[in-house]
């Protein structure tokens, strides 16, 4: 390696210093060299169209990136010649997705896992996925995507996408964003961290919080390697995957490319009310019930939940009545789980771990036989997730709360 000093005008290294806070660049070398690398291509002849052409890509690509932005007859395209060639990858292993009963246990038995509270987040990334692989096949010339570069990409859009919603000081934006990572201003104002006297340490337990966040969110809502098992494929979880929206195939050197399955493809291709109304930067005085469009919610309806049998019957229970207290959530819950399952007696619910031993010594019924609380919470997401729908609406009148059915439309 050569050693080379160099003195630049003021106005250049202005320059050097604007394109290094872009974050493209680690430091001033590599710009000089992407300079000099030009500025020989230029000798060619053709580099100037080429150039032209990276530039408009360059555009294009920084509109695509941003949430919601999307252009639609991009989107349209690519939605349409996606894994085209790409059906049955030569010298690719189809990485596996286990069962949630699998994954999470026997009371988890073909349902969506709980911490799958929300669909909404899902949609967003499969459209951020749909970006990406746009700006990426348009600026790499190859259709794969690297399942680590993409988590990279989603956490920044993520991240952007979170704080641009908040700016929108929509009303029930909170509600929205239910699911969501949580961002580092968030933490600084919770109790946890404001009691932290040093201002540096503040900012570092939030900036920890917020990333412990973010992995949560990536893990649960997108997905996740699992440890590999001896002579068994790659596993992968997460709800894109257990939805069956994305999949992931294994290469030689174990780097792991995803891909949209032919239903990730569809949800993605419907147009979400949210999401189109933050592209045109409308406002919206009432978000509940319009979370997802007709479309969205009759996929979500059949492609989705029917593939998880429990929850499709659990759901087909709750649409018999026209409202619903907590407590009748969950006792139907409890009834069609024990059918499921098989439950004939009280040994199989504590087997199973429908009941458990309640252990807290200042309860009244410690060391007595009570219902396991992941069973009443599991009961109450499916009716949140419902009336994100917009399926059901929550009432609360006093400490009392009904959730009372929407006719279908």
């Amino acid at each position: 390696m050569v050693h080379v000093e160099y003195n630049f005008p003021e106005k250049v290294m202005e320059k050097i210093k604007k394109l290094l806070e872009t974050g493209e660049y680690e430091e001033e070398k590599d710009i000089i060299i992407r300079g000099i690398n030009n500025l020989f291509e230029r000798s060619s002849g053709a580099y100037k169209e080429l150039e032209e052409q990276a530039l408009e890509l360059k555009k294009e690509a920084k509109v695509l990136k941003m949430h919601g932005d999307y252009l639609e007859k991009e989107v349209k395209n690519f939605l349409k010649e996606a894994n085209v060639s790409l059906e049955h990858p030569t010298g690719f292993d189809l990485c596996v997705v286990p069962t949630t009963e699998e994954l999470y246990g026997i009371t988890n038995k073909d349902l969506i896992w709980t911490f799958y509270n929300r669909f909404f987040p899902i949609k967003t990334i499969l459209m951020q996925f749909v970006v990406y692989s746009i700006e990426h096949q348009k600026i790499e010339q190859r259709e794969n995507i690297l399942m680590e570069d993409f988590i990279v990409e989603l956490e920044e859009q993520i991240k952007e996408f979170v704080k641009r919603l908040i700016k929108t000081e929509q009303i029930n934006v909170a509600k929205m964003l239910i699911g969501f990572p949580q961002t580092k201003e968030k933490f600084l104002e919770s109790p946890k961290v404001r009691k932290i006297r040093n201002k540096r340490k503040k900012e570092e337990k939030a900036e920890q919080l917020e990333k412990t966040s973010m992995n949560r969110f990536i893990s649960q809502f997108f997905g996740r390697v699992l440890a590999n098992k001896p002579n068994m494929p790659t596993r992968i979880a997460g709800a894109c995957f257990e939805m069956n929206l994305v999949e992931g195939w294994e290469r030689s050197d174990k780097m792991i490319e995803i891909r949209l399955t032919e239903l990730g493809k569809h949800f993605a291709s419907l147009k979400n009310p949210v999401l189109e109304r933050i592209k045109k930067g409308e406002k919206f005085d009432d978000i509940s019930q319009k979370y997802f469009s007709c479309e969205e919610r009759d996929f979500i309806l059949k492609e989705i939940i029917s593939k998880f049998p429990l929850e499709n019957n659990v759901i087909k229970r709750y649409f018999k009545f026209e409202k619903m207290t907590v407590k009748k959530i969950y006792e139907e819950f409890k009834d069609e789980q024990e059918i499921h399952l098989e439950v004939k007696n009280d040994k199989d619910r504590l087997e199973y771990g429908l009941v458990e031993k309640d252990k807290d010594k200042k309860s009244e019924n410690f060391n007595k036989i009570v219902p396991n609380k992941n069973i009443k919470i599991q009961s109450g997401t499916i009716m949140k997730r419902l009336e994100e729908l917009g399926l059901f609406k929550r009432i609360q009148i006093g400490k009392n709360v009904e959730y009372v059915k929407i006719p279908i439309k």
